[in-house]
């Protein structure tokens, strides 16, 4: 497809036919020729901005991961004693981290900063959803491992399971897993969006 044929609303609706958003428009292809109709504020600020952003399978896993994240982190930080234990610190960490993370990206996204800040924004979200993946698996194993090891209590008590006493890290773990996984496909996506905006302004310059 030659993206260079497109005008800037043309292009903004390619941009985000991602998903099932896409039936905003009659046929995909129709709408990127301009022949179908589009409703007339689909890329722009308000209630359809926030239709446009969460209402198709691209929100859903962003939804996903805000909420993986934060019940990731929060279980974890409920955990009697998890500043002793690394695997535990790092696990709020990532989960920390993938929150503001995806907030961003949800917040740029209702701002249509893929278009706006396409010098960074595209590039921002493919290397952070990258990063972002492979800390919430290591997250998630680390903390795993962490709950499968043993300790004595006391030096005449049987040895029992780091986190025999408490279900939180396991919870966290959990949520970890699902937040790879999720921030996995988002991988994807991101990398497909990035090399459209990308396809679309070289093609623009030459």
């Amino acid at each position: 497809m030659d993206y260079a044929q497109f005008n800037d609303a043309e292009l903004n609706a390619q941009l985000y036919l991602d998903g099932p958003q896409s039936e905003m428009y009659a046929d995909d292809d129709e709408a990127l020729r301009g022949e179908a109709p589009c409703r007339a504020d689909a890329v722009g600020l308000g209630l359809l901005s926030v239709q446009r952003v969460f209402f198709n399978g691209t929100g859903c896993l962003r939804v996903s991961q805000w909420i993986f994240a934060l019940v990731a982190f929060a279980a974890m930080s409920e955990t009697h004693g998890y500043s002793h234990y690394s695997a535990f610190s790092f696990m709020i960490f990532a989960g920390v981290v993938a929150w503001l993370h995806v907030s961003l990206v949800v917040w740029g996204d209702l701002h249509d900063w893929h278009h706006r800040h396409r010098a960074w924004f595209p590039t921002y979200q493919f290397a952070a959803d990258l990063i972002l993946t492979v800390f919430a698996f290591a997250a998630a194993v680390s903390v795993a491992v962490k709950c499968g090891d043993h300790i004595h209590s006391t030096p005449t008590a049987h040895a029992e399971s780091v986190c025999a006493a408490d279900h939180h890290p396991k919870v966290s773990a959990a949520f970890g897993v699902f937040l790879f996984l999720f921030l996995a496909v988002s991988t994807l996506v991101s990398y497909r969006r990035r090399r459209r905006v990308a396809l679309y302004y070289d093609q623009q310059h030459h």
